[in-house]
């Protein structure tokens, strides 16, 4: 499972470089589109490990770290789709 992610990391750091000012729009729709189901991919990560690893899941400062990302990501995405308010 960590090859998994470690490639998904990869695969998604490319994606998030292929943006640039005055893209087409449907290559913008694609990238989030992409973004998102990267979104969910950790966030079943740290889900599994959450129900694994239980209150210890938190001892271990990536763990930490990954939970802070994963709900930053959904954070952002949950503000960027909130009619009326326009993120970029």
């Amino acid at each position: 499972m960590d090859n998994f992610i470690f490639f998904c990391i990869i695969i998604n750091t490319i994606v998030l470089t292929l943006t640039w000012y005055n893209e087409p729009e449907y290559l913008k729709g694609l990238l989030e589109n992409i973004n998102l189901v990267f979104n969910v991919i950790y966030t079943i990560e740290t889900t599994i490990k959450l129900i694994a690893f239980g209150y210890d899941f938190f001892k271990d400062g990536w763990n930490s770290f990954d939970f802070v990302i994963v709900i930053a990501a959904w954070s952002g995405f949950i503000a960027k789709n909130i009619d009326g308010i326009d993120l970029g």
